[in-house]
C-alpha cells in the first residue's frame, strides 16, 4: 500500500509558526524505514509503528545507525535545545525528519 500527503491538503493543529512549501512529495510505503536518534526516541518510534500496523497492516523496519545513508526514511531526531512540546517537521522526497524532545517528536508524528 502506498500513500502520500500534501501539506496543502492537510490541516496542522496547532498552527505552525512557519511553513515553507516546496515542490515534491514523499512516498510513504512498507519500504519506508525508521531511525530513532540516540535511543532517546525509541518509544515514539515503537508507538508510531504500532499505530501504523493497526491502520495499514505493516511496520517500518528500523535502520541501523552505522549503515550507509538511506533514502525513504522517517528520521526521528533528538534536539535538547527545543522546548518540550516544540518540534520541527521537514519533508523531502527522500525523508521525513521530525526533530525535538520526546514529547515534541510525538506531536510531530
Amino acid at each position: 500500500m502506498l500513500f502520500w500527503f500534501s501539506l496543502r491538503s492537510q490541516s496542522i493543529i496547532p498552527n505552525p509558526n512557519k511553513i515553507n512549501v516546496q515542490e515534491g512529495k514523499f512516498l510513504f510505503s512498507d519500504k519506508t524505514q525508521i531511525y530513532a536518534d540516540k535511543n532517546v526516541l525509541n518509544s515514539e518510534a515503537e508507538l508510531f509503528n504500532e499505530t501504523l500496523f493497526s491502520l495499514r497492516g505493516y511496520r517500518l523496519a528500523a535502520v541501523d545507525p552505522s549503515a550507509p545513508r538511506v533514502s525513504n526514511i522517517l528520521y526521528l531526531k533528538y534536539d535538547s535545545t527545543f522546548r518540550d512540546e516544540q518540534y520541527e517537521l521537514e519533508v523531502s522526497s527522500e525523508k521525513i525528519m521530525v526533530t525535538g524532545k520526546p514529547q515534541g517528536v510525538f506531536y510531530g508524528l
